[in-house]
């Protein structure tokens, strides 16, 4: 683990360089957005020992408080910041990738158990490139050496992995339209309750329609009203 903002941003330089082999950049960059992750882990912690420290203060600790949150607030969006950075940069450089190391040196690099390699390889194999599918199918092979075995599987994913579900998720934030919509009929959360909250900050609930069933056999959809969350 990098331990210094020194030592990080060291890493970072390394993985930035276009001179290197491309395995030295990626092992680079894992150590680096594994230091990025690990400390906003550590900031979670150290933020919610102050909250609750400060909150046993108020009111007279109100404006140290206000500090906290908008220092937790800063250091998140840094996080996410570098985090679809990153996953931005492994999509646009997987072609690259893929022809420059073997399935193996790759999974060399990032940690792939030699136990599990088969089962990696079938699963890369459904997507275009190499990398991508060792990262997306579940998070489990990236440092699989590390946290998996044949006895149990943690479904803590890796650097990358985690990296590349951050730009996902920025993707589909930044871009609602590019994707069916998921609660739609025949969506994978067709059905389930959705929240939306509007302008003014209210929070609401949009229950699914409910299926009224008639005595000859026919149904009809009643819609329901919004709610209000009270959460």
């Amino acid at each position: 683990m990098i331990r210094s903002p020194k030592r990080l941003h060291k890493a970072i330089d390394i993985a930035c360089d276009d001179s290197r082999s491309i395995a030295v950049r990626l092992i680079a960059y894992r150590m680096a957005v594994r230091c990025i992750w690990g400390i906003r882990g550590l900031g979670r912690v150290t933020y919610a020992q102050q909250m609750a420290k400060l909150k046993r203060g108020l009111p007279f600790t109100a404006e140290a408080l206000k500090a906290v949150q908008e220092q937790d607030r800063q250091q998140a969006q840094a996080t996410w910041k570098a985090m679809v950075e990153t996953g931005a940069w492994l999509a646009s450089a997987a072609a690259g990738i893929d022809a420059l190391m073997t399935f193996d040196s790759l999974c060399d690099v990032l940690s792939v158990n030699h136990a599990h390699r088969a089962e990696a390889r079938e699963a890369a194999g459904k997507f275009r490139n190499k990398i991508d599918g060792l990262l997306w199918s579940g998070g489990v092979f990236e440092d699989s050496a590390h946290h998996r075995s044949g006895r149990r599987i943690r479904w803590d994913a890796g650097p990358f992995s985690v990296a590349m579900s951050f730009a996902m998720n920025d993707f589909m934030l930044n871009n609602p339209d590019a994707i069916p919509d998921p609660f739609a009929p025949d969506g994978p959360f067709y059905g389930a309750p959705r929240q939306y909250q509007t302008e003014d900050g209210t929070t609401f609930i949009q229950r699914p329609g409910l299926t009224v069933h008639r005595a000859d056999g026919s149904t009809r959809m009643i819609e329901r009203k919004p709610e209000v969350s009270r959460g």
